[in-house]
């Protein structure tokens, strides 16, 4: 394994400081992390970054049960396209990511 970069998803409540550190020993590039104050925010900066403006599907699953979001990766990722996460509203980070992925 000798991977040109690490993306580390969440933050280090979810992956410790320790966790990243340690690998950097696996790759020469960067290790990377996407995360926000809370899984609502970290899927908003997941799909930030790695999404321009103007997809056509957006994935929505629930952000208070994980077997909906783990079971919508696999069709999100045949349709290139991101996923984000509400509760019982629609929480301002992923609003916001919304209207960037709709180009306004």
């Amino acid at each position: 394994l000798d991977p040109g970069e690490i993306v580390i998803l969440g933050g280090t409540a979810a992956v410790s400081a320790q966790i990243e550190a340690a690998l950097a020993a696996y790759t020469d590039g960067d290790v990377i992390r996407r995360a926000g104050p809370d899984r609502f925010a970290t899927a908003a900066a997941v799909s930030e970054a790695s999404f321009p403006p103007g997809v056509a599907k957006v994935y929505i699953a629930t952000g208070g049960n994980f077997p909906d979001g783990l079971t919508a990766g696999p069709a999100a990722a045949l349709d290139s396209a991101p996923i984000l996460l509400v509760g019982d509203t629609i929480p301002a980070p992923t609003a916001a990511e919304l209207t960037r992925l709709a180009g306004g």
